[in-house]
């Protein structure tokens, strides 16, 4: 169905009463046929601020602006007499006596008790002798700067004394059946310690005679047939004590290990200091060694060595 604006006219055209359709009038907005103005000033007119309480409030000027003076809250020490202190620091106190005050002293004559026996050592009172071999027989072996060399004899230097310790020879014996022994330094305490291996240095080690240590003992053979041995460790008979490997020995020589070779240098022995310039036991020269002789206690004798 047309809308009755658009519904085809059946009036014949050239007739007075003939109109065409009409349009379609849109639809009116609240807006239309409205008055409008254009806006000079977007900024609203400028409003009067709301009042305050104090507006319109009689003001003075006030003269004096700070508060009264208030009296201060008094204190304890207001209004007390004061002294001035002449002397600030406190009067010398006598120091509270100790229970050693008042007591007599003595200056002690010996920083040791009286009669007290010093501990003796394990090397005191032993029987020493010198150790050397065939290459040099006027030189013997000593300590010197913690290394065991060689020295020209002299009975008189406590480091070319050594202690021939056989305690654990009938328990520790070597390959062949030869007890062991230990060379035990009078004046260190020191005994031989066996070298690391061939050619290398004997060293020092501190002896324990209540312990077996195989690094410190060693054993000698039979008699090479003119008083002397080959010495040998213990654990190791393939390894023998020589003194020099040049065949030369002089002063600071060292010992060394090395296989056998039977030379002179490797043919030791030991022999007992004389007592020179003493009157204490005799000894008599043999064979340029001082050997001690317990039947001539009022003779001196003087060895070729001192």
């Amino acid at each position: 169905m047309y809308p009755r604006s658009h519904q085809p006219s059946t009036t014949p055209l050239g007739h007075p009463m003939y109109h065409s359709p009409t349009k379609l009038t849109p639809k009116t907005k609240y807006t239309d046929n409205k008055h409008t103005v254009r806006r000079v000033n977007r900024t609203p007119a400028k409003q009067t601020p709301k009042s305050k309480y104090t507006d319109n409030k009689p003001t003075v000027r006030s003269v004096n602006p700070t508060p009264t003076k208030q009296t201060p809250k008094s204190r304890y020490t207001d209004n007390k007499p004061t002294v001035r202190l002449v002397n600030p620091t406190p009067a010398k106190q006598t120091p509270k006596s100790k229970y050693t005050d008042n007591k007599p002293t003595m200056r002690p004559v010996y920083s040791t008790p009286a009669n007290q026996t010093p501990k003796t050592k394990y090397t005191d009172n032993k029987p020493t002798v010198r150790f050397y071999c065939k290459a040099k027989p006027n030189y013997s072996l000593t300590i010197r700067n913690g290394s065991v060399v060689f020295a020209l004899t002299n009975c008189s230097d406590p480091y070319q004394h050594w202690i021939f310790e056989k305690k654990f020879g009938m328990t520790v014996k070597d390959k062949e059946g030869f007890p062991s022994f230990s060379l035990v330094n009078k004046a260190t305490g020191q005994a031989l310690y066996h070298a690391s291996g061939s050619t290398k240095q004997v060293r020092l080690r501190q002896y324990n005679p209540d312990k077996v240590e195989e690094s410190v003992l060693w054993t000698h053979s039979k008699d090479l047939g003119d008083g002397f041995h080959v010495v040998r460790m213990v654990n190791n008979i393939k390894l023998n004590l020589d003194s020099s490997i040049l065949n030369s020995i002089r002063y600071g020589t060292r010992v060394w290990l090395g296989t056998l070779t039977l030379g002179d240098s490797q043919r030791w022995t030991t022999t007992a200091f004389c007592k020179c310039k003493s009157a204490v036991g005799g000894a008599a020269i043999v064979g340029g060694a001082a050997i001690v002789d317990s039947n001539m206690p009022n003779l001196q004798r003087w060895c070729s060595y001192c």
